[in-house]
């Protein structure tokens, strides 16, 4: 006995998409069943392990929506030796998240097929989609697309003196949202109030990866990922100065 998903569409899956395709079940000898059925869902779920000896299991599960339909009910509860072929339709929510895996859990949107039968292992397949969520830029807020600037500074020193000097650094951005082909301009301009020499600055375009769990109880855990690195030029002390003006991109991809 055996359940197989065949799904029409191909190539990327976007959210409203019309999936279209047929279940296909073979049956090797008579078998009592109850129906045959499919579902559809987006699922989130993240998991994690703490402590040495004494472990702590974190997890948390939260369904964007679900979906099912009944492709089939025998009147006798039955079924006879051979293959079956059933179609389907499901039509995707609208506002939904891409699909996405990493260390601490995913985010998933999946098809499942299930041959229910009585006092047995339920047979089922599962087909994983590719669902991809294109963002309209110009839904988010206006400031979003106006350049940005950021102000640090840092202390050096030796920690046996009370003398700290520090090193500014003035950052800026030509927006803070992005869409993949986009370059994105950095304009720095650094002053070294210190004696010591600088060697080097390192620019980095970093994702942020934060999942939740609902069990035992609420915590986090945070992947930082390195999408991009550059390093520039460093700068010497004693009050000397450097920019980097519109000649370190990062091109998004």
């Amino acid at each position: 006995m055996s359940i197989k998903i065949i799904l029409n569409n191909s190539g990327p899956i976007y959210p409203g998409t019309l999936l279209q395709g047929t279940v296909q079940c073979h049956f090797q000898s008579r078998t009592d069943v109850r129906s045959i059925k499919i579902r559809c869902y987006g699922k989130e779920h993240t998991q994690w392990t703490t402590g040495g000896k004494h472990k702590h299991h974190y997890s948390g599960t939260h369904y964007f929506y679900q979906m099912e339909t009944k492709l089939f009910e025998p009147e006798t509860s039955y079924m006879e030796v051979g293959s079956y072929s059933y179609p389907f339709t499901f039509l995707l929510p609208m506002n939904i998240a891409s699909v996405l895996e990493f260390p601490y859990g995913y985010i998933r949107h999946s098809l499942k097929g299930i041959i229910d039968i009585p006092l047995a292992i339920d047979p089922r397949e599962r087909l994983d989609l590719n669902v991809i969520s294109v963002i309209d830029i110009n839904t988010l807020p206006s400031n979003l697309r106006q350049p940005f600037q950021a102000v640090d500074q840092a202390l050096t020193g030796c920690c046996f003196c009370f003398d700290f000097d520090p090193v500014r650094m003035n950052a800026q951005i030509n927006k803070r949202v992005f869409i993949p082909g986009e370059t994105i301009k950095i304009n720095m301009e650094i002053q070294n109030m210190s004696g010591d020499s600088v060697t080097e600055f390192i620019v980095k375009l970093v994702r942020c990866f934060v999942a939740h769990s609902e069990t035992p109880r609420h915590d986090t855990r945070t992947v930082n990922e390195d999408l991009l690195v550059q390093k520039l030029g460093g700068v010497g002390g004693h009050g000397k100065r450097v920019s980097f003006q519109k000649i370190h991109e990062f091109i998004l991809i």
